[in-house]
């Protein structure tokens, strides 16, 4: 092989080490955000649920109206 096409090769090695230590450092940072927005969505739910309990649970509105004697 010629110097030229071995430093290609060499080149294109270094190259794809780089592209294939991105990629697990890409992949383990998705992992860890699915791991956060699964935590938050039950978070969301878990409130949701309680806003709903609290609204249920709550006294029904008493309308501004005028007393009958007006």
């Amino acid at each position: 092989m010629s110097k030229n096409t071995e430093d290609r090769i060499q080149a294109l090695e270094e190259e794809i080490a780089h592209l294939s230590r991105t990629n697990d450092e890409l992949s383990g940072e998705v992992a860890k955000q699915r791991s956060e927005i699964e935590t938050l969505q039950g978070a969301v739910n878990t409130l949701k649920k309680r806003i709903n309990e609290l609204l249920d649970n709550m006294e029904p509105e008493i309308k501004n109206t005028m007393p009958p004697h007006w």
